[in-house]
């Protein structure tokens, strides 16, 4: 996982130098297999919630510059490379604040290579998943030649889980130590995998400070986990 800058760099040749000799680096090992157990490193994630003001000061163009020149560069070094991205906070197509439109519209005409095109997702309701990346399924799909490995992105979400009370909102919902929660986690899986979701990575951890435990994760405010699935 490469994380991208806090905000646009006032010379991207510094971002596409510093990609592309870590990229190649990493080419390097993988053809020497020189990584543990054979494995070689493939995929890149780029981008946490650059549409959330905490995790980007830039603006919406910088960060579509920014996120340009990191594709453009890692896969000038090896184009089977697997780029993720951009990780934004706002799925539904249909918000107001959404970037999801314009970024793939922009990637498109400034040809920045998109393979996994990445939200995130937090909703009491399994079928906001459904309906979430249905809409995302239809809008990649207007891009077929967006991903040198795919065609069209495939979709990917890279954070999401349950959304109901928590600390964020000034409360804690108990009820979600419970199977509850798997439940409703494998119901939200099946709605965005019948959608053609190609990549899920759950939200869960462990915190050491009660304060700032979440209810929507698999594990407690002790750390201890909470009643799972296989």
């Amino acid at each position: 996982m490469v994380p991208g800058p806090d905000s646009k760099l006032s010379d991207t040749s510094v971002l596409s130098n510093s990609v592309k000799a870590l990229a190649s680096h990493i080419k390097s090992q993988n053809q020497k297999n020189a990584w543990p157990n054979g494995k070689q490193v493939k995929f890149f994630r780029f981008g946490n919630e650059p549409d959330n003001a905490q995790f980007w000061k830039g603006t919406k163009q910088d960060f579509f510059e920014t996120y340009a020149t990191f594709a453009k560069t890692l896969k000038s070094v090896d184009s089977s490379f697997i780029i993720d991205g951009p990780g934004l906070m706002i799925g539904d197509i249909n918000h107001k604040d959404s970037w999801v439109k314009d970024f793939l519209e922009y990637s498109n005409k400034n040809n920045a290579p998109v393979d996994l095109f990445s939200t995130h997702t937090y909703s009491p309701l399994p079928y906001s998943f459904y309906k979430q990346f249905s809409m995302l399924q239809t809008e990649v799909n207007k891009y077929p030649n967006l991903s040198p490995i795919y065609g069209a992105p495939r979709i990917s979400n890279d954070e999401w889980l349950i959304m109901f009370g928590d600390v964020w909102s000034g409360s804690y919902s108990k009820q979600f130590d419970t199977a509850w929660l798997a439940s409703h986690a494998v119901a939200a899986l099946i709605n965005m995998v019948d959608q053609g979701l190609a990549l899920s990575t759950a939200m869960s951890g462990i915190v050491s400070d009660s304060d700032n435990c979440h209810d929507y994760s698999l594990i407690d405010c002790e750390g201890d986990g909470k009643p799972g699935f296989y």
